[in-house]
């Protein structure tokens, strides 16, 4: 499968900062919707974690590992098949 990731649509994006735990692994399938991974304050202890979702479905072609993220930094990539013409 030759894929593609042209739309930002496919980039998904941290809308929070803290601590990122990845819930998937690159070259997995997913759905939308699907978790990406959750995102831990580290200004709010004792919140719940706030989780990330892909917009699209796909095959996740990278996706942050565990660490630091802040606001707007990208979480994971998604890859679909490519439609030659």
């Amino acid at each position: 499968m030759l894929g593609e990731a042209l739309s930002s649509r496919h980039y998904s994006k941290a809308t929070e900062s803290g601590i990122f735990e990845p819930l998937v692994e690159i070259g997995e399938p997913v759905e939308a919707g699907q978790a990406i991974g959750q995102i831990h304050s580290l200004d709010a202890a004792g919140l719940e974690a706030s989780v990330q979702r892909f917009p699209l479905s796909g095959l996740v072609y990278c996706r942050r590992a565990l660490g630091r993220i802040k606001v707007g930094e990208t979480v994971a990539v998604l890859a679909r098949e490519r439609q030659d013409s």
